[in-house]
């Protein structure tokens, strides 16, 4: 490969730096001894340099902005070559005017001695990463392709898309250059052209004479010159890079990383609360994992240059931070602790570094970052039974076994032609995706090379169609096997046609003798998914596509630690108010967020601003509900996954299926969906998974499962009609998990070509502990946010769930003592309106769950509509925007309701200014006891909800009204806290306990019978078996914290599922665990 000169303006040119960070430290009248006056020279010259670098700037910019109205391009062709001939253009030019000039006078005598020789590059911007190593020639031993291995070794295809690593060889002898291009293209030739590695190196005029430095701090002269040459090396590639991406980290060229190392910095940044920092820091050696953002790198740049003589790059990156922190009036102590600020600490560390011999000739140095730990040599993967069988002879205890179980990694003596590795399913299974990884960190060079990946059809039809014929989609092999991808530098991943599915083998085909050994490291089938339950065949092959799945699984794979993380943090918390019998209140440390009255939401889109009256419960999988719901007059309609829904295998795809229907205008006799009420998409909760999918030996968790399938296949056609993508989110229960949240619609949004906002959500505030922390949570979805919601019966609950234990929080009987006019719930609903509409925000209130008779002209119809009247009367009163009806007959009336009493389409111009609502006034409990008649009703709708999940239905009918997991949840959970106080009767001083339930139980079950239609032997048996379940619930001795989250884990709700299909229950009778 020749040394190709690409002439590309380097913006070096335009950088400037900005000294309103600077201040000056000039001593003081408390005897402390006033700045060096050489300091103050220095201050001079910068605030000379910042005046001159402003003008710079501002006709820089008047430049670009000119040339850029001179160009019209066509195509992304055309675009691309402008924007080429504009950089290469202001390179030149601006290359006479950059301040680099005045740190380094020698580069006023070439003309191009600040462009850098592109050798490799596709020129790949707007990545979230981007990568700087720089290299040089070393005497001893060069370490950068195992560099690059370790960097490259486990990127997901997404963070290939997102990164840019940049190789720097900061060499003037160009065959060398040439040789490190070769030497990267020959090991890297797949991520060279994608345009993910790149290799510059500097202009032959760009280096100053070393001869002329000054020997400071006892350092020698070579190693004088050589810490100012990796000053001045440093800068350049600063400059280079700074933009091409979000991020710039700083790495060297003798550094091994930690598998995952990509997603952990992303994860980090967005963790952080503040983004009042400079650099964080994913190592403590030396330069080696600093990650700034690219926009402060020209000033950071601009500084090394200023004095790039003067002493090693890390004690410059150190004054920089002292400069921008220390008050010269306080102690070395509180300068530590504010420059500690500054740059946050990631451990444990990501990098460590390996080289033993330095790039400073003869110098050997043996850091170690004791942070790091071990390298791992293999990833472990949980992975379905399979039977194992190979040609391959195995080396010492590194068996194919123990690398499938993720105990070891396979390492096989030297494979032939028609060596295999075979992977054989006792029952066919549905595996949707494959990664085969062979080598490791430390023996990179034993991979597979050319060795297929092949799979084997349960139905051997299948193969006869996809392989033979005049156009065949894929290539046979012997055995019945269809090739379906082969190892590319050492890897094999893919997706597994869905028309192959299921599968019963999986099987590595070696085509040709090698001459090394080979190592598997990573063997995960990276996806599992159940097959289609009966009768839903169309509807699972229009669900889970290839592309949907790889979503899915990117998806699932970037956020699932975080979802584990949030629901161990729940634990903790509640570990803490038990043990230490705190109470909660406003956080302290998000006090500044609370104080702050400058921050708003960002405006919602216009279908958003008028939404006084939805539906709600309306599980999607009821085809003939949803579809009337479709034509109602409703401005909204709440798209149950959750509350309202069971979460079986069959409800989840048909719910998903109806709604892609919808949002494709699919149904013949429903509006456009921009023109139907809007879809409020609701998943499921953090507590729930998807038993029937797995993504690297893990469930699925229930809402990213829900969410994932929704936005792929709906999210930018909702978006282009203006009618979403907006979303409930259910059971949030702080503002960590609302930051999570928008961190998924970020990626999402990033993903699918999306702007930034495009996704809405209403959070459901249906928590105690989310209600001290509502305004934090508007603030982290500030851009998605779509308001928040209240309702009675979730959060009513969540003080049992959270204080059920504490005799203080006994809630009295809800069906005579507990309503929205008492003192915790009105405050609580006042507090959600008040910090709603002062940040902008609409407040929405819960349903109307009561049902109207169908005869409009009788009594009980009346008392009915009145009832429900009164009670959201009192919402928009309150100041609400909307609320939610059950059923589709209150619609108009509510509608009607809202316009006699309120102005306009929302009433967030009611800031209610006049209340005070304190942490006392949240948790009052209010007044009152138990009646035999409420604890009978709980009794009837907990065992009456647990039957309906037996039946696949997540809400049912009982005394007019709509229960579903709300009530189910209040309800079960006031049995529990009332035999746990062994709470007196208000009618006959019987005290709550065990039996007395376990009798009540039995008096109830007569007319559960007549509400559930009893008729066969079998549906006596399933509804025995929910009283069964209900009476295990209530008797535990720890508080189950959520109900749907103990059915979805039970093996009686489980198994009967199994044998189910749309038209029933077949097979035995499902039987009580007890």
């Amino acid at each position: 490969m020749r040394l190709t000169h690409v002439k590309f303006g380097c913006l070096l040119a335009s950088v400037f730096l900005s000294l309103t960070w600077f201040t000056a430290y000039n001593g003081n009248d408390k005897g402390e001894p006033p700045y060096d006056p050489k300091m103050i020279q220095l201050y001079d010259r910068l605030l000379a340099a910042e005046s001159r670098g402003e003008l710079v700037y501002r006709e820089l910019s008047s430049l670009l902005t000119s040339l850029r109205n001179l160009t019209t391009p066509n195509n992304n062709s055309s675009t691309n070559i402008t924007e080429g001939l504009i950089k290469r253009r202001l390179g030149l030019l601006s290359s006479r005017l950059t301040n680099a000039y005045l740190y380094l006078p020698h580069l006023r005598d070439h003309a191009d001695s600040l462009n850098p020789n592109i050798v490799l590059g596709q020129g790949r911007t707007g990545v979230s990463l981007v990568l700087g190593i720089p290299t040089v020639k070393r005497q001893k031993q060069s370490y950068l392709v195992s560099t690059l291995n370790s960097l490259l070794y486990d990127l997901s295809p997404s963070e290939r898309e997102d990164t840019v690593i940049i190789v720097f060889v900061a060499e003037m002898d160009a065959e060398y250059v040439n040789t490190v291009a070769e030497l990267i293209t020959h090991n890297f030739p797949k991520d060279v052209h994608s345009g993910l590695l790149e290799v510059v190196s500097p202009s032959q005029y760009f280096y100053p004479n070393f001869r002329r430095l000054r020997e400071t701090f006892g350092d020698s002269k070579d190693r004088v010159k050589w810490r100012t040459k990796q000053n001045l090396d440093y800068s350049y590639l600063m400059l280079y890079a700074h933009e091409k991406g979000t991020y710039y980290v700083q790495l060297e060229d003798d550094i091994v990383a930690k598998p995952g190392y990509s997603q952990a910095m992303k994860t980090y940044v967005r963790s952080l609360a503040s983004d009042d920092w400079m650099f964080l820091e994913f190592s403590q050696l030396g330069f080696i994992g600093k990650m700034f953002r690219a926009r402060d790198l020209p000033m950071i740049a601009e500084f090394f240059l200023m004095f790039h003589k003067d002493k090693p790059i890390d004690w410059l990156l150190d004054h920089i931070l002292w400069v921008k922190a220390c008050n010269p009036e306080k102690d070395e102590k509180d300068c530590n602790l504010q420059k500690g600020l500054l740059k946050p600490r990631y451990k444990p560390s990501l990098f460590q570094h390996v080289g033993l011999h330095s790039s400073l000739p003869g110098k050997v140095q043996k850091l170690k970052d004791k942070d790091f730990g071990k390298v791992p040599l293999f990833a472990a993967h949980s992975n379905p039974p399979a039977e194992l069988s190979s040609s391959l002879k195995h080396y010492q205890q590194h068996t194919l076994e123990r690398a499938y179980e993720g105990q070891d990694f396979f390492w096989g003596l030297t494979p032939t032609a028609e060596d295999f590795i075979l992977l054989s399913f006792a029952q066919p299974r549905t595996v949707t995706g494959y990664l085969f990884r062979s080598g490791n960190i430390e023996i990179n060079g034993d991979k597979f090379y050319n060795t297929t990946v092949e799979v084997l059809p349960s139905d051997s039809s299948v193969r006869d169609r996809l392989v033979g014929g005049q156009s065949p989609q894929y290539e046979g092999s012997y055995g019945g096997f269809i090739v379906i991808g082969s190892f590319v530098d050492g890897m094999a991943e893919g997706q597994i046609d869905a028309q192959m599915q299921p599968i019963s083998a999986l099987r590595l085909l070696v085509h040709s003798d090698s001459n090394v050994w080979v190592l598997l490291s990573e063997d995960p089938i990276t996806m599992e998914l159940e097959p289609s339950p009966p009768g839903l065949e169309a509807e699972y092959r229009t669900i889970f596509t290839a592309g949907s799945l790889v979503f899915l699984q990117e998806l699932v794979s970037t956020f699932d630690e975080e979802v584990d993380k949030i629901l161990r943090l729940r634990i903790s918390r509640k570990t803490h108010l038990d043990l230490s019998g705190d109470l909660p209140g406003f956080c302290e440390v998000t006090a500044p967020v609370r104080s702050d009255p400058t921050w708003r939401v960002r405006p919602v889109p216009q279908r958003l601003q008028r939404r006084h009256v939805d539906v709600g419960d309306l599980a999607p999988c009821d085809t003939q509900r949803f579809i009337q719901a479709l034509s109602s007059p409703a401005q909204g309609l709440q798209i149950d996954f959750d509350d309202g829904n069971c979460p079986t295998y069959h409800n989840q795809i048909k719910g998903i299926y109806n709604v892609y229907r919808a949002v494709h205008n699919q149904f013949p006799n429903a509006p456009k969906i921009s023109q139907a009420p809007v879809l409020m998409l609701r998943p499921r909760a953090w507590n729930m998974v998807e038993h029937n999918m797995m993504v690297k030996g893990k469930e699925v968790p229930g809402p990213l499962c829900d969410f994932g399938f929704l936005m792929f296949h709906c999210g930018k056609l909702l978006f282009d009609s203006e009618s979403g993508p907006f979303f409930y989110l259910s059971k949030v229960e702080s503002y960590l998990e609302a930051r999570l949240w928008n961190n998924i619609f970020l990626w999402t949004e990033q993903k699918l070509g999306l702007p930034v906002g495009s996704i809405k959500a209403t959070v459901l505030i249906e928590n105690v502990l989310s209600a001290f922390e509502m305004e934090e949570i508007l603030y982290e979805l500030k851009d998605h946010s779509a308001g928040l919601n209240c309702g009675i019966w979730d959060y009513s609950a969540s003080f049992v769930n959270k204080f059920g234990h504490r005799g203080a929080f006994l809630l009295p009987d809800r069906s005579k003592y507990v309503n929205m006019e008492k003192l915790f719930l009105r405050s609580y609903m006042d507090l959600l309106v008040q910090i709603c509409h002062r940040r902008g925000a609409l407040a929405t209130g819960g349903m109307a769950a009561l049902l109207l008779p169908q005869d409009r002209d009788s009594a009980p119809y009346r008392a009915a509509l009145a009832n429900v009247t009164r009670l959201k009367l009192l919402e928009i009163k309150a100041g609400v925007d909307g609320f939610m009806v059950y059923d589709l007959g209150l619609i108009e009336p509510m509608q009607k309701l809202f316009q006699l009493h309120s102005q306009g389409d929302n009433q967030m111009h009611q800031l209610r200014d006049d209340l005070t609502v304190t942490p006392d006034d949240l948790l009052c409990m209010p007044a009152g006891g138990v009646t035999l008649y409420g604890l009978k009703y709980n009794i009837a709708v907990g065992i009456l909800f647990i039957d309906a999940w037996l039946k696949g239905k997540g809400h049912f009918f009982y005394r007019g009204q709509v229960e579903d997991s709300a009530t189910a949840e209040i309800s079960r959970s006031q049995v529990w806290q009332w035999i746990r106080h062994q709470t007196q009767l208000e009618d006959d001083s019987r005290v709550v306990t065990r039996g007395l339930v376990t009798k009540l139980t039995q008096e109830v079950m007569g007319e559960l019978k007549v509400v559930t239609r009893c008729h066969t032997v079998r549906e006596e048996q399933r509804l025995l078996t929910a009283a069964a379940m209900f009476l295990e619930v209530v008797q535990k001795r720890d508080f189950p914290e959520f109900l749907t989250t103990y059915l979805n884990l039970d093996h009686t709700f489980l198994s009967s599922q199994a044998k189910r299909h749309e038209g029933g229950v077949v097979g035995d009778v499902p039987r009580p665990k007890l």
